[in-house]
């Protein structure tokens, strides 16, 4: 996404130049062309990503997600999942609480352990790694990727466990 936002930056500061400095417009009606060319360029390199992480957020959902009937907060889930790996706004105000909650009610239900009351025994029975992202106490990292698939994948695989 980076990529694709710095080659519209570019082309559109280049039109800028060449509509400050060229003359004919032949050459304005080629500029444009190549911007587009560029454009559509980069988005076509983008779009394989983008695909890949949907597979694998599929993937991680198992079969239900290949389900054409299934309920809809199944597919709100699915939604949220593609949206948080490529989004980690997505992912930290919409997903990461959504997994608390679960872990929380199965910490409560199946183990008697308050997932924000007693952190140091959630913390035993979660698991290091899935605790650095179900930790309540984490403050969220908002930066330009969502949440990686193996760090998902670990999360929802101790959730089960529990």
């Amino acid at each position: 996404m980076r990529t694709l936002l710095w080659v519209t930056v570019t082309a559109l500061t280049a039109t800028l130049a060449v509509l400050l400095f060229a003359d004919g417009v032949v050459e304005l009606v080629g500029y444009e062309l190549l911007v587009v060319a560029v454009a559509v360029g980069g988005v076509a390199a983008t779009a394989p990503l983008l695909a890949r992480r949907r597979l694998e957020a599929k993937a991680i959902l198992g079969s239900f997600a290949s389900s054409r009937d299934h309920p809809p907060q199944l597919t709100r889930l699915e939604w949220l999942v593609e949206f948080s790996l490529s989004s980690s706004v997505d992912a930290e105000s919409r997903l990461i609480p959504e997994l608390r909650v679960l872990a929380a009610s199965r910490l409560r239900d199946r183990h008697g352990i308050d997932l924000t009351g007693e952190p140091v025994k959630a913390r035993a029975v979660i698991g290091d790694s899935a605790w650095s992202i179900l930790n309540p106490d984490r403050p969220p990292s908002f930066d330009e990727r969502g949440i990686e698939i193996a760090d998902l994948d670990e999360v929802v695989t101790a959730i089960e466990s529990l």
